[in-house]
């Protein structure tokens, strides 16, 4: 609790005689507080002041109410009175959204300061810019299926307010949760950027594992939340650079599609997710919009919907465990393979998923993205280095014969464009020597695992080829230029539309400064000039 607040509403305030030679001390355990009112009930006696002058009086009760508990209320309800002075003289009706401001930023840099490392901050009060500092949620909700609903549009907001770290009390806060609540609010709660199970004394408990089936629909979210790790950490980096919400409504990466500008039972999470939750009790089944594109389900790629221009509503399959989420055509989004922490997810290798676009989209169809990285942990500087921005873009050609082949360009540059332009070159091992800085610290990137690319419409490639560059000197081969062939029998499958690239078996190192280019085709087009 960071606001100044004392749970009572009124001017003056005194103890209640029965209450006075009370100390009073927080419970030692769950059940000692159950029956009891708790810490944040109101123990004092309290009233409005009387005899104001019309500036105090325009402060208690301003031509503007605000709705604190769903409610008409006084600014003061549950708080330190707005008529307050503060030590250098500043009232506490222009200075009580401050106070959150700056206690998070006094603290940020504290913890800063101590542990020199990148400070996390859950701040509950917020004002204009606290998402620089903190982390924020939507307070004290209610286990019910309307606050489940709610809960989407709240955070939505708190991310069109700057802070891109927020989130809801995942199964409810107050009252007591069911299992198909619970289930339905964790499969959600995992697409929150902040996403945390918190409850009150006096509910009943509700850890995942209490119901099987809630203990599997955790299960399958979060570890497509840690799945989704590298993708899920681009996007917060881009919030900071940017300023645009990582959880985000469809009309701001739709605005051209009308239908989705008043949905909020869905939302965006950066520009390549599209999450479709489950808010009503009893449904195995929910109403999406797509807007318009090509989006490939991410439990089932050959579960494909195809929007038109002006977007299309789809019934999805919603069993209980799993909540449908689709990734956008003409995308590619970093993933990992999940394991218990954070920390050991990011340590695993990185592997691409490449959403084409639909076949309407010609002879060549292409996705592109970038994928963001650090150290996790050290303070974030103004300006990032070139070689935590990988840059990558893949192309898929039909030639005459009907044949498929493709070309993974891979390079490190600054912010989100591409180096050296704001488009894809079509050459990418080009300059690749510029794109780190002097005194760049080294970023620990993993090695690329593979290529898992949706809407793939051939069989396995015959070839598949790849050329890196160095600079001078730091690779064999002339310019810094070398090709492998990789081991098709193990290295290229295809299964239910989607191609499966695997590089394990000769564990493609990402460096900074360098390129990398993959291509893979009938045995004809996958190769490459003498160098």
């Amino acid at each position: 609790m960071n606001e100044i607040s004392n749970f009572c509403t009124g001017d003056l305030c005194r103890l209640k005689p029965e209450t006075e030679s009370e100390v009073p001390t927080l419970p030692s355990s769950r059940q000692e507080g159950l029956g009891k009112d708790p810490q944040w009930v109101c123990h004092l006696e309290c009233w409005e002041a009387q005899g104001l002058n019309s500036t105090q009086a325009g402060w208690a009760h301003p031509p503007y109410d605000i709705a604190n508990g769903l409610a008409r209320s006084p600014l003061g309800y549950k708080v330190m009175s707005v008529l307050n002075s503060h030590h250098d003289g500043s009232s506490e009706y222009d200075a009580h959204q401050l106070y959150s401001l700056a206690q998070t930023r006094v603290t940020a840099a504290a913890v800063e300061s101590i542990r020199r490392k990148r400070p996390f901050i859950l701040s509950r009060s917020s004002y204009l810019g606290v998402g620089a500092y903190a982390a924020h949620w939507t307070g004290d909700n209610v286990a019910t299926w309307d606050q489940l609903a709610k809960s989407i549009a709240g955070v939505l907001n708190i991310g069109l307010f700057g802070i891109a770290m927020g989130g809801a009390d995942i199964c409810g806060f107050q009252g007591n949760t069911t299992s198909e609540l619970c289930a339905r609010w964790v499969s959600l709660g995992a697409f929150y950027p902040f996403a945390r199970s918190h409850s009150d004394l006096h509910s009943t408990r509700q850890e995942l594992y209490l119901w099987p089936e809630v203990a599997e629909a955790g299960r399958q979210a979060l570890s497509q939340r840690y799945r989704l790790l590298p993708y899920l950490y681009s996007t917060m980096r881009a919030a900071h650079d940017t300023g645009a919400p990582a959880m985000r409504p469809l009309w701001m990466t739709f605005p051209e599609d009308v239908a989705g500008h008043r949905n909020d039972r869905q939302f965006m999470f950066g520009d390549a997710l599209l999450v479709t939750p489950v808010l009503t009790q009893g449904a195995r089944s929910v109403e999406g919009h797509f807007p318009p594109g090509t989006w490939y389900s991410l439990w089932n790629a050959s579960d494909v919907v195809h929007a038109r221009a002006n977007g299309t509503d789809v019934t999805l399959d919603a069993p209980l465990e799993r909540i449908p989420y689709h990734v956008r055509g003409g995308r590619i989004i970093g993933t990992a393979e999940p394991r218990r922490t954070t920390r050991d997810t990011k340590a695993g290798a990185l592997t691409l998923l490449v959403a084409l676009p639909g076949e309407g989209s010609g002879a060549e169809r292409s996705a592109h993205g970038v994928v963001y990285n650090d150290d996790g942990e050290s303070v974030v500087q103004a300006r990032a280095s070139p070689c935590s921005f990988l840059h990558a873009n893949v192309t898929v050609r039909r030639d005459g014969q009907g044949s498929l082949s493709g070309t993974l360009k891979i390079a490190f540059g600054s912010s989100w464009a591409w180096p050296g332009g704001a488009r894809y070159p079509d050459d990418a091992l080009g300059g690749a020597e510029s794109v780190a800085a002097d005194g760049d610290p080294p970023i620990p990137w993993p090695s690329l695992a593979g290529l898992r690319i949706l809407g793939w419409e051939g069989g396995a490639p015959e070839a598949v080829r790849t050329r890196s560059f160095r600079p001078s000197g730091e690779a064999s081969g002339s310019q810094g230029q070398s090709v492998v062939d990789l081991n098709l029998a193990e290295g290229a499958r295809v299964k239910d539309s989607t191609l499966l690239l695997s590089m394990e078996s000769v564990e493609l190192p990402l460096d900074c400064p360098g390129s990398l280019e993959i291509e893979w085709g009938p045995r004809k087009t996958a190769q490459y000039s003498d160098v």
